[in-house]
């Protein structure tokens, strides 16, 4: 999802009218990078005693240098914010920042709590590209918080499938998860809901972002794709190389 997040940052600041620095745009997929890198890091660790799947094997037997390499992006990208980005722009992921420990802190350390993830994810994953483009936009139209809001859909659904198609590896694990904690008929009518809401949404305002909601549509139909046959995508895990790559459409906006 970390070059996806630049794709996903072309079509924001297409759509806003935004031009961002090129620190904005280095920073971007560093930052998305990170926060996945450090996720699994913890979440290797907790399971270390456990079932792991090869994604998180990786992370645990490769954990030193791994760590050693998110340090130093960690302290390049403080001084590439800190050096070249705008104050606004800086305060803003400053916050941001904030919002990503304070999630770390509250979903690897406490093992009681009751906020779905994946809910909180795309919250971040969201904000994280469209807070730029929609701070330095001149004027913002409806549309565009409508784009918004469609792109945090897209990717709720995206790690809802994700978390369906994995149950098994993460009840193995000990990890937690919404198609761990809620029933399979309700998250299951939750995602076509999603999925199908987003597409409606985007068919509505087509004609003021043409191309970006063409874009958000085909996202959200390859990914009705992947729910639908899941059992097919779930070999090989080919529904992640699917769903993540759903995320470069968005470079042709």
């Amino acid at each position: 999802m970390a070059l996806g997040a630049i794709c996903l940052g072309n079509l924001a600041t297409k759509t806003t009218n935004t031009a961002l620095p090129w620190a904005w745009w280095v920073l971007l997929p560093l930052s998305v990078w990170i926060v996945y890198s450090i996720d699994h890091l913890l979440d290797a660790e907790k399971a270390r005693n456990r079932f792991l799947s090869q994604r998180h094997y990786f992370y645990l037997k490769h954990n030193q240098i791994l760590k050693k390499i998110v340090a130093t992006l960690v302290i390049i990208s403080t001084m590439i914010a800190i050096i070249f980005l705008p104050l606004k722009l800086f305060l803003g992921g400053l916050m941001l920042a904030l919002c990503i420990v304070i999630y770390f802190i509250y979903f690897h350390f406490f093992d009681t709590y009751r906020l779905p993830k994946e809910c909180i994810i795309a919250i971040i994953y969201t904000a994280g590209i469209w807070f730029g483009p929609m701070m330095f936009s001149n004027t913002i139209e409806k549309s565009i918080y409508i784009l918004c809001f469609t792109s945090f859909a897209t990717a709720l659904s995206n790690l809802l499938i994700f978390s369906v198609l994995s149950k098994e590896e993460d009840q193995k694990s000990g990890y937690k998860s919404l198609a761990i904690d809620m029933k399979e008929k309700i998250l299951n009518s939750l995602i076509i809901v999603l999925i199908i809401g987003t597409i409606s949404i985007q068919l509505f305002v087509i004609i003021s972002f043409t191309l970006a909601s063409i874009c958000i549509i085909l996202m959200n139909l390859i990914l009705l794709l992947i729910f639908l046959k899941r059992n097919f995508f779930k070999i090989n895990d080919t529904y992640r190389i699917l769903g993540d790559g759903i995320f470069f459409l968005p470079i042709v906006v």
